[in-house]
């Protein structure tokens, strides 16, 4: 019994989903797990965009009482909040352009995060001189370092990401 392509009913062998022709017609397309980066890239946005606010918020609320190292804290955070959402505005831009740089540029993104957190943590640590840095503390950078190698993996590995951004 010959097996027929689902799509334009042409023959082609039995253990594909669809023919040659149009898996590259199709392949070119953002799909299957290429949705998640991107979703995960506007949950982003959204994320330093409600620490912007917050930031701000508590800036133009509390500059006058806080230390300078709290005032350099709070000012610091604030501009790498507002470089992270350039950067993924940027990103998510030439991801539905499927341009060919988007893969190293995610991989970036994703360290760029990892190392921030862990900044983020190490900072918080040394302002409050009497916290510790214990399992719970620590528990958003072992996440993002888990997040970072997958991601990193798929990017690098993944057929669907090299057909649809590397020409």
């Amino acid at each position: 019994m010959k097996w027929h392509c689902p799509t334009c009913s042409a023959e082609g062998v039995q253990e594909q989903k669809v023919c040659h022709r149009c898996e590259s017609r199709t392949g070119h397309r953002i799909g299957g797990l290429l949705y998640l980066p991107l979703v995960i890239l506007l949950m982003t946005l959204y994320v330093f965009g409600c620490s912007l606010l917050g930031n701000i918020t508590i800036i133009q609320r509390y500059y006058q009482q806080m230390n300078s190292d709290f005032r350099i804290y709070f000012v610091i955070i604030t501009v790498v909040n507002v470089l992270f959402i350039g950067y993924a505005v940027t990103l998510v831009s030439l991801f539905l352009k499927k341009k060919s740089t988007v893969p190293f540029l995610s991989i970036l993104i994703i360290f760029l995060v990892l190392v921030s957190v862990l900044c983020d943590v190490l900072i918080t640590n040394s302002l409050f001189g009497d916290v510790l840095l214990t399992y719970e503390s620590l528990k958003p950078v072992f996440k993002m370092i888990i997040v970072a190698v997958v991601w990193t993996s798929y990017f690098l590995l993944s057929a669907r990401v090299k057909i649809t951004f590397i020409r």
